[in-house]
């Protein structure tokens, strides 16, 4: 159902816009990675003027982890929670 959803709203934006689902597909993809990277960039400003790059490293890398964890468990586990419910 809700994949359905979201596959609807891809071809109407395809419709509307003549662009390529693929495409958009890139793009709503690097739209939700926009977080992560301004995190990645603030860490490293932040660590930089206090001359210690590889904290800034580690702290990027360390909240890129966690995002990917919290998507990976718990978005994904009430997205299947959703589809068990109502998808059927």
């Amino acid at each position: 159902m809700l994949g359905n959803l979201l596959g609807n709203t891809l071809e109407s934006l395809n419709n509307i816009f003549n662009i390529p689902e693929w495409i958009i597909g890139i793009i709503l993809g690097f739209v939700t990675s926009i977080p992560e990277l301004i995190t990645f960039i603030e860490a490293q400003k932040h660590h930089s003027k206090n001359s210690n790059e590889v904290q800034g490293v580690i702290e990027a890398t360390s909240n890129l982890f966690a995002s990917n964890m919290l998507n990976l468990f718990v978005i994904e586990s009430i997205g299947i929670v959703m589809f068990i419910t109502f998808g059927t």
